[in-house]
């Protein structure tokens, strides 16, 4: 059976419109900067509302989704900063560029671990790369690149 695998700007306009269709979507965290809050791998549930004071809202901050939380909203900007991020000032975004709030988060710690161990892949040298692909059995292999490819989801009810 063929996979596809969509481009992202496809990915995130379905999204968009599955939000404003009042679905919700589930996407995974691919950064430290809302620890302790949500870790590395975690899936995050998020709908199209506008977010308040204190909630974490998913934002569109140049063609990236971010997760931060918003500590203020003045006149339709919204001040956001990620939790690990205290010492900072934060992002001022207009309210064009919020996506939705995050609803609810899952941690994932099989998902966390496979993508730990994705990226030490990624640094090691070649010839180690190719020595633990002799070694994993395919099973281990098919199942970290399925896991690799569920980071978002549009949820239908």
């Amino acid at each position: 059976m063929a996979q596809f695998i969509a481009p992202k700007d496809i990915t995130d306009s379905l999204q968009l419109q599955a939000l404003q269709k009042g679905q919700q979507v589930r996407c995974r965290v691919s950064s430290g900067s809302m620890r302790p809050t949500f870790d590395i791998g975690d899936l995050l549930i998020v709908d199209g509302q506008r977010p308040g004071v204190g909630d974490v809202a998913l934002f569109l901050l140049e063609s990236h989704w971010v997760t931060h939380r918003v500590i203020e909203i003045n006149d339709g900007v919204f001040h956001l900063r990620g939790d690990a991020l205290y010492a900072t000032n934060g992002e001022e975004i207009e309210e064009s560029q919020i996506i939705g709030r995050v609803i609810s988060h899952h941690r994932d710690r099989r998902a966390y671990q496979i993508r730990l161990f994705q990226q030490l892949l990624r640094q090691c040298p070649t010839e180690v790369r190719k020595a633990l692909g002799l070694i994993l059995p395919s099973s281990i292999k098919r199942y970290i690149k399925a896991r690799a490819l569920v980071d978002v989801q549009v949820i239908s009810e």
